[in-house]
């Protein structure tokens, strides 16, 4: 089913995104040759009039081939319904068009989200109040308590825990300036953001999450982690150390990290049974303690959750907001990228978005909308951004000739392509070799295949 419901959320982005191209192209009189949803030999063709229509096997994206798009196939110089033949600013229309296309898509797909209604964490709305502090987290060592009120961060208003954690998540490095209001006094604290090793985002220790029923509960095992070696699994839960009970997931982070890489025998709770285990923990410097490589897992009903419904007008203007919000935060990523403020590892390729798509569908159809409006923001910014091969850097082209009032030369429009197809597709296999080791671990890999 993963599979299924990755298809139909890239197919949908992918044929909206086509399609703004299609469309726009035609309304200018342009020929469209052929119209693909995929890569690769056709599964299915047909034609109507002069434009073929077909569905490729490879679904990580499409093409729409218009008469004359390469600049140097002299049989179609003559041609007024050639897309080179066109003006600058109707070329800049027909590049962008699919893009806009996939951005105008989310903010159609939000408000349906709020129509429909969608369960979330009921603290994600409430003021962000300090519940709790982790021990040697970064938010302690900045001097951050229990019962302080955030502010803002970095002069940024924060009304809710959904506007601090979308800030943290993308923060992993910086510090940033968090404004409290404690005791009735507004002070000011530096916090430099660290980073989640089992979940790869920034972090400070004072979620919410890391308070809400404090049950060590194991939601997800690193590969290749001192947990994974040992046999730990995903829904364990840890119940002692060294078989003294622990008061909870806090509680055992810090006493092993207090027994300094001392190896431990660690007891879960499996399906009604008891299970020990000896791990060796590892030190992690991205975290600068020790640690067995779980990340928390929460069960749906520890979480408090409320479902957020709303009437038409509302539900369109909660939608808007949010759509505004995810692209300001796709930015603030891109940005971070740029500035090495941000590692490509955090960034999740087809592996995690297939993933993402199951795992969205099955909190229900509102969640999966949601989820193929996010990804369709990030499909229509990533697409304008000004990188030869992609619509951003054809745009880009079209912009300098209509100032220059003059062709790009044909050699350096070739090699500013091929540079950015190979830009595009090392950061993909990048991505790609990043979602196979957070999935399956590599060195799992490799040994499986060494062994066979």
């Amino acid at each position: 089913m993963t599979i299924l419901y990755f298809i139909i959320a890239i197919g949908v982005l992918v044929l909206i995104h086509e399609l703004g191209h299609f469309i726009v192209a035609r309304r200018n009189n342009i020929r469209v040759e052929k119209f693909s949803i995929g890569f690769g030999p056709p599964i299915a063709s047909i034609k109507r009039g002069e434009t073929e229509y077909k569905i490729a096997p490879i679904p990580l994206g499409g093409y729409v081939k218009m008469t004359g798009e390469d600049p140097e196939d002299e049989s179609t110089a003559e041609d007024e319904r050639s897309f080179s033949n066109k003006s600058a600013w109707t070329r800049i229309r027909v590049t962008s068009a699919g893009p806009v296309m996939n951005i105008a898509l989310a903010f159609i797909l939000m408000p349906i989200v709020f129509l429909i209604g969608r369960m979330e964490p009921r603290y994600l709305k409430e003021s962000p109040v300090v519940v709790g502090v982790q021990v040697s987290s970064p938010a302690e060592k900045a001097g951050l308590a229990k019962g302080d009120k955030i502010l803002g961060i970095d002069g940024h208003k924060a009304s809710t825990w959904d506007d601090v954690q979308k800030t943290i998540i993308v923060s992993t490095g910086q510090t940033l300036e968090f404004s409290i209001e404690r005791g009735g006094e507004i002070i000011n604290r530096p916090v430099t953001v660290e980073t989640l090793p089992e979940l790869r985002v920034g972090y400070v220790g004072i979620e919410p999450i890391f308070f809400i029923e404090d049950d060590a509960i194991v939601g997800n095992v690193m590969p290749d982690g001192a947990a994974a070696k040992a046999g730990i699994k995903r829904d364990d839960k840890i119940t002692a150390i060294n078989d003294e009970p622990i008061g909870g997931w806090i509680d055992m982070i810090s006493k092993i990290n207090a027994l300094a890489g001392q190896k431990i025998s660690l007891t879960v709770e499996r399906e009604g049974a008891r299970v020990s285990f000896d791990i060796q923990p590892v030190y992690n410097e991205e975290a600068k303690r020790w640690m067995i490589g779980i990340a928390k897992g929460m069960r749906s009903s520890d979480i408090p959750m409320i479902k957020r419904k709303y009437g038409p007008i509302d539900a369109v203007k909660h939608g808007f907001e949010e759509c505004s919000k995810l692209i300001e935060l796709t930015f603030a990523v891109l940005k971070k990228l740029v500035t090495l403020q941000l590692s490509y590892k955090s960034l999740g390729g087809p592996i995690q978005i297939a993933q993402a798509s199951a795992a969205a569908a099955k909190y229900g159809l509102a969640e999966f909308i949601y989820f193929m409006a996010f990804l369709s923001i990030q499909l229509g910014v990533l697409n304008l951004l000004p990188i030869p091969i992609l619509d951003g850097g054809h745009i880009l082209f079209c912009t300098i000739e209509g100032v220059a009032r003059r062709k790009i030369p044909a050699r350096v429009r070739s090699v500013a392509q091929y540079t950015g197809l190979v830009f595009i597709l090392s950061l993909f296999l990048l991505i790609t070799v990043n979602d196979i080791d957070s999935v399956w671990g590599l060195k799992n890999i490799i040994g499986k295949l060494v062994s066979w």
